[in-house]
């Protein structure tokens, strides 16, 4: 089961890639828009976790998000 995790947050938004229960791929947003604690979705941190791991989005089983 491959599990994509996002959080969006008021700052340090971040995406992390996770399958069977190992842990593929986490990044914040900041490492690739060089704003310091990045606001908002974390759009190149995902495609970053897709491209690092060679995942399709159909191969993504659930999309979590911590704070609902």
């Amino acid at each position: 089961m491959k599990i994509l995790g996002i959080s969006p947050l008021d700052k340090d938004a971040s995406a992390s890639l996770v399958e069977d229960g190992r842990l593929l791929f986490g990044a914040g947003e900041e490492r690739f828009s060089r704003i310091k604690q990045h606001p908002g979705f974390p759009a190149a941190a995902v495609r970053a976790a897709l491209e690092a791991t060679n995942t399709d989005p159909s191969e993504i089983d659930e999309v979590v998000y911590p704070f609902l």
